[in-house]
């Protein structure tokens, strides 16, 4: 005769394998990796992106920025620089590109 631990382990059993034949019959989305089907465009290629140049910082920023975000203010980007004397905010008017690196303003 089947005690009553014996019995509720077997009620659990069958009961996981109802909810594992449950959860498998749960259509999945198909995800496309290839596009972007929420905006309906195609994903970005090197012909999306046109070089403006180069721009100096207008203060010394180290040998390198160590971090640097962005956000949009009225159609101007301001930039968030660390320095070596804390975090400078940059706005950038668009203007000051130079292909030619070494003339940058």
């Amino acid at each position: 005769m089947s005690t009553k631990k014996q019995i509720y382990v077997v009620l659990a059993v069958g009961l996981l394998v109802i909810i594992g034949l449950a959860i498998s019959k749960i259509k999945k989305p198909e995800v496309n990796l290839s596009t972007s089907q929420a905006a309906g465009e195609s994903v970005i290629t090197e012909n999306d992106i046109t070089y403006l140049g180069a721009k100096r910082m207008p203060f010394y920023t180290g040998l390198n920025s160590k971090a640097i975000t962005g956000r949009n203010v009225n159609g101007i980007v301001h930039l968030f620089v660390y320095g070596p004397d804390g975090v400078y905010e940059v706005a950038d008017d668009g203007t000051g590109y130079n292909p030619d690196y070494t003339r940058s303003g």
